[in-house]
């Protein structure tokens, strides 16, 4: 009874909850909206806390940041170049520097090599002197040896002859007072030969020992020429190194001149056709700015990021204006469709019907509730009924299977006393259980006793071979020598000793192979940025020679010259009918090589028969003719001749002629008809806009133009 009173109550809750849902299933939309209405409020104001926070002025300083990182990325290109230029300019100041003290060094080495081959040919003077008077007194001194042999000859023979009665060479008588006499002359020739020989051998050493000092002096000086000649060939090739280094850097300097932005060349030079010594006298950059550009452009990086940062500012502004204007846009609509009294009605109808299904609910989860305890009891007492009887059940079984148990084991006793021998069976009835148990212990005791008496025999067999092998390494031990013998620990040890070193020596080994590999692999890399080396040195050659030829002083100015050859010969066909034949004009002819200025023209004036003239030096009448032919035979040559020129522009100009000019260009004007079309002429000169029965009058009035027809 009570379980369907419950559910009685459940059924009407469940109606009061469909009417409460239904209620709010017809305010969900509105509901929807005032909480989309809301949510809306909620994003504008977020924006506009959100664009409070950017900056006003965030477009000027994008704009000026801009600038900036500009500045800083042609910086950027141009710093290595000013760098290039600076280390150039240093060089050949340095280089300049050294062709000037290696200039002043040789010409002091010249004077004093000069200086010293005279000290060397006077002194080859003096020495050449005292060796010719050294060979005199060598030849004086063989001349005295000479004597002195003939004087000790002519005393041998004396002595020959002393105390014979006879000379044998002459034949005469020899008296004692000849033969003293004779002796003392011979002795007397001999002394002063004596004397002789030994004053010319005096003055020979003599002589020769003044010759050995002019030798060493000789040699000393020629040692200080050649050192001086050694020091005057060290000091040209610096003087030539010097010049080869100012003629390098000259061209470097130029390079870097000519590669720098127009802002950073302008100070240092006003062109590159500047001369070394002008381009190098300005000392911009100083090591000082170059350190303070190198700072300002290493911040490129952070004023793009900077840069960076502000365009996404400029991006989530304008995204949050935009969002906003739609949001604003959408909140407009909502406060058309709910004003807030209605706004305020549909809120408190949702929360009023909101309050009645949760009350509903929750009423509904109560009986739910006590309604699924009743049925949990109702199926706990069904459980116990339907268990009782289960158990009745199994007892009922498990008594009839034990009764057939019973009765099958008296059966199987029976007969098992009956299978034993007479004598047991009377026994077998007088058995305990407590013997049966005794038996059943020792039958499981000896389980086990046959195996082990098997191991027993194995292990038996086995110390016999042991003990066998041993006899046998006894034997080989005992045939090894006492040097050969070691200890187990003394073997291992060497094993591990020489596992080490073989461990050691395999890595080494393997690094080894490792650096050879690495070796072979940076050989092959070296030979392959060789090849790439060459090759982009040939084509950097190449390059350069097709720079060359395709730059300004080759293929560009040949090109030039035969437009301005084709343009100056237009003009003079032009020129000859407009000016009767009196005027022609030419280019300048120049005598260097290189770029030519355009149209460098001179006139020749047949009338005058002078010499050609600039261009600049025409009359007005003269250059206006040479000017109108002059674009003639422009626009003949731009459009190669396939169409002639229908119509000219002339644009003032006349200003600065009197009034004779002015008429003569006013006569050259309608002579003009004959050969174009069309001629606009645009001139604030009363006499011209007289002169031309066609003509517009322009005229400001107030803000605007007025164009009127004469």
């Amino acid at each position: 009874m009570q379980r369907d009173d419950l559910a009685k109550q459940r059924e009407e809750v469940d109606k009061d909850r469909e009417l409460a849902q239904a209620a709010l299933n017809g305010l969900q939309e509105d509901v929807s909206m005032l909480h989309q209405f809301a949510a809306i409020r909620t994003q504008i104001e977020e924006s506009r806390q959100h664009l409070s926070s950017f900056s006003e002025d965030l477009e000027q300083q994008y704009s000026v940041l801009q600038q900036v990182v500009e500045t800083l990325k042609e910086l950027q290109v141009a710093l290595p170049w000013l760098e290039h230029f600076a280390e150039a300019r240093m060089v050949w100041h340095q280089a300049s520097l050294a062709y000037c003290e290696t200039q002043g060094d040789a010409e002091a080495l010249t004077r004093q090599t000069l200086l010293k081959q005279n000290e060397k040919r006077a002194a080859e003077d003096r020495l050449q002197a005292v060796q010719q008077e050294a060979s005199q007194a060598q030849q004086y001194l063989i001349e005295c040896n000479t004597l002195l042999i003939v004087a000790k000859k002519n005393l041998r023979n004396f002595q020959e002859v002393d105390g014979q009665a006879k000379c044998r060479y002459c034949g005469q008588i020899l008296t004692p007072q000849h033969l003293d006499d004779e002796r003392a002359r011979l002795e007397g020739e001999l002394k002063i030969a004596q004397d002789a020989v030994e004053t010319a051998r005096q003055r020979s050493k003599e002589i020769n020992g003044r010759v050995r000092p002019l030798e060493q002096e000789r040699d000393a000086i020629a040692g200080l020429i050649q050192a001086l000649q050694s020091d005057a060939q060290h000091v040209l090739q610096k003087q030539l190194n010097a010049q080869q280094t100012l003629t390098s850097e000259e061209r470097e300097a130029r390079k870097a001149l000519s590669s720098l932005p127009p802002t950073h060349r302008e100070k240092i030079a006003e062109s590159c056709a500047e001369t070394i010594d002008v381009i190098f006298a300005c000392d911009y950059p100083t090591t000082a700015t170059l350190s303070e550009l190198r700072l300002q452009a290493q911040q490129v990086d952070e004023k793009s990021r900077q840069l960076t940062r502000l365009s996404e500012q400029q991006h989530d502004r304008e995204k949050l204006l935009a969002e906003q204007s739609l949001l604003l846009r959408q909140q407009q609509g909502l406060e058309e469709r709910y004003p807030t009294h209605r706004e305020q009605a549909i809120l408190l109808a949702f929360q009023q019907e909101r309050q009645r299904l949760d009350a509903a609910s929750n009423k509904r989860k109560e009986l739910d509730s006590q309604l699924k305890q009743a049925e949990q009891q109702l199926e706990q007492a069904q459980a116990t009924s339907q268990q009782s009887d289960q158990q009745v059940q199994a007892v009922t079984i498990t008594l009839k299977t034990e009764e057939g148990k019973k009765e099958t084991l008296r059966v199987a006793v029976v007969e098992q006393v009956a299978a034993l021998p007479a004598s047991w069976q009377t026994a077998a009835e007088a058995i305990t259980e407590e013997q049966v148990t005794g038996w059943q212990r020792e039958v499981e005791q000896l389980a086990g006793a046959d195996r082990l008496y098997e191991q027993l025999e194995k292990d038996r067999q086995e110390r016999q071979s042991l003990e066998h092998r041993k006899q046998l390494f006894e034997q080989e031990m005992d045939t090894i020598e006492l040097e050969a013998r070691r200890s187990l620990s003394m073997i291992e040890q060497e094993e591990r000793c020489a596992q080490q070193e073989y461990g050691q020596a395999n890595e080494d080994l393997q690094q080894a192979q490792l650096e050879k590999r690495t070796l072979e692999i940076c050989r092959e890399q070296r030979l392959e940025y060789e090849t790439h080396y060459r090759q982009a040195k040939r084509k950097a050659l190449l390059y350069k020679r097709l720079a060359q030829l395709l730059g300004r002083d080759h293929l560009q100015n040949y090109l030039l010259l035969q437009a301005q050859t084709g343009i100056v010969a237009s003009t003079n066909e032009t020129l000859d009918r407009i000016s009767g034949g009196t005027l022609r004009i030419e280019l300048r002819q120049r005598e260097e090589q290189g770029a030519a200025k355009s149209l460098d023209l001179i006139a020749h004036n047949s009338e005058t028969g002078a010499e050609s003239l600039p261009v600049s030096q025409l009359s007005g009448s003269q250059k206006f003719r040479v000017a109108v032919s002059l674009a003639i035979g422009i626009g003949r040559h731009a459009s190669h001749g396939t169409r002639q020129i229908e119509a000219v522009i002339i644009d003032e100009g006349f200003g600065g002629l009197d009034k004779e000019g002015r008429q003569d260009m006013i006569q050259e004007l309608h002579l003009l008809k004959g050969e174009l079309k069309r001629i606009i002429l645009v001139s604030h000169q009363e006499e011209f806009v007289d002169a031309f029965d066609n003509g517009y009058t322009i005229e400001l009035v107030g803000q605007t133009s007025r164009v009127t027809l004469r």
